[in-house]
């Protein structure tokens, strides 16, 4: 007869060491990780893909919300903003220039329209 099966029929059992159950554990927590790592791999990329196309779509939709303000206040006779009217071609500020009822001269260059548009 073994110690083991001498206190088992006691109700007694042999005192275990950290190693007997530490093994078991680290066995139990690494499956675990590599489970969640598996998951989590299958279903990053989808994820990601979607945040970015709605940070695509909000950052469209908060761009049209402002170009739509900007033609607004242009039609209401406001003057719009000198980082808006950088992006205009030379015509562009031209024909803002004329909307506007600003003064031009025939070769001012892009710089001197956009300051006499916001200017006004």
């Amino acid at each position: 007869m073994t110690s083991d099966e001498m206190l088992a029929r006691l109700g007694l059992r042999a005192r275990m060491t950290p190693r007997d159950f530490l093994w078991p554990a680290l066995g139990v927590f690494g499956a675990g990780f590599l489970v969640g790592a598996g998951v989590t791999l299958m279903f990053a990329p989808q994820l990601r893909q979607r945040l970015r196309q709605r940070l695509r779509r909000r950052a469209f939709e908060v761009e049209q919300a402002a170009t739509e303000v900007g033609e607004e206040s242009t039609t209401r006779g406001e003057t719009p903003a000198v980082s808006d009217l950088e992006r205009l071609s030379r015509d562009e500020l031209y024909e803002r220039a004329r909307s506007l009822n600003v003064e031009t001269q025939p070769n001012m260059s892009k710089s001197d329209l956009v300051h006499a548009i916001a200017g006004s």
